[in-house]
């Protein structure tokens, strides 16, 4: 079976990851720079300097892009896979 004219794989647009790409890139882009402003380059330095599990749930929702419940969903496999013990 022959594909229709203007419905074969050459003729489809390449699609953005993202319905606003540019806006992504921008998340992207703040949250690339206060990791290396606040956190030396050093992404674990976002868990392992919080003195407990507020401050890394803070941390976490203050991130470009995150609110409370995506902090959440970040904070917790931390804890689960990577072992992550933060006091309190």
């Amino acid at each position: 079976m022959e594909a229709r004219p203007g419905h074969g794989p050459a003729d489809l647009a390449p699609q953005a990851p993202y319905r606003f790409p540019e806006s992504m890139a921008e998340r992207v882009q703040a949250l690339c720079r206060i990791i290396i402003d606040t956190y030396d380059s050093d992404t674990g330095q976002l868990w392992t300097t919080a003195a407990d599990r507020r401050e890394l749930l803070r941390r976490a929702s203050t991130l470009p892009g995150f609110g409370t419940q995506k902090a959440k969903i970040f904070v917790v496999p931390l804890g689960k896979q990577l072992g992550v013990k933060a006091p309190g």
